[in-house]
């Protein structure tokens, strides 16, 4: 697509989706679609891996039919949709066992294309977010009761993906009052 220009973290972000996801170029081929949480969970590891520039904050999720705290990160979010608003991503919402509603998203062929004109170093980033530390396959994000990991499926190897912990943080707040209100 001529005149498309991403940011750093769009091109990482759309090249991540793009390994978790297939769009069908043919009618006997499958689409595949990534999962909103499991996506969620490959941003923040890989803001705490210093793949993305992005911030993170704790924010209510439906997880399993449960509301949990959740790890959010807002700018992801924002680019998941600015990628959409260029057609390069497209959105599904999917209904689950428990009758929620979940999105997920996949890569369209004019995103392909876009890549093709990827720089190098931030497909590497993002190789190296998602292979496995022992054999170098790519690994998935595995969501089981409470946690949330990073499966191998070649060689076993476990990784925990603290999405579901959010921290505690300190912060000090003042009274601030207009002089118009006194």
């Amino acid at each position: 697509m001529p005149g498309v220009s991403l940011t750093r973290e769009q091109e990482r972000l759309l090249y991540l989706i793009s390994l978790y996801s297939k769009p069908a170029q043919s009618l006997s081929e499958e689409e595949v679609w990534i999962k909103d949480l499991a996506l969620k969970a490959l941003i923040y590891q890989g803001i705490t891996d210093k793949v993305f520039d992005y911030d993170y904050a704790p924010s209510v999720f439906m997880f399993d039919g449960v509301k949990r705290m959740v790890n959010v990160c807002q700018e992801g979010e924002d680019d998941i949709n600015d990628l959409r608003e260029m057609n390069l991503v497209s959105r599904l919402k999917l209904s689950t066992s428990k009758y929620n509603i979940i999105n997920a998203y996949r890569i369209n062929i004019e995103g392909l294309e876009v890549l093709k004109k990827a720089k190098k170093e931030n497909l590497k980033a993002v190789d190296k977010l998602v292979k496995c530390s022992s054999c170098g396959n790519r690994g998935e994000v595995l969501i089981q009761d409470e946690t949330v990991e990073f499966l191998c499926k070649n060689c076993g190897e476990k990784k925990n993906i603290p999405l579901l912990e959010v921290e505690d943080v300190p912060y000090v707040c003042k009274g601030y009052l207009l002089r118009n209100l006194l």
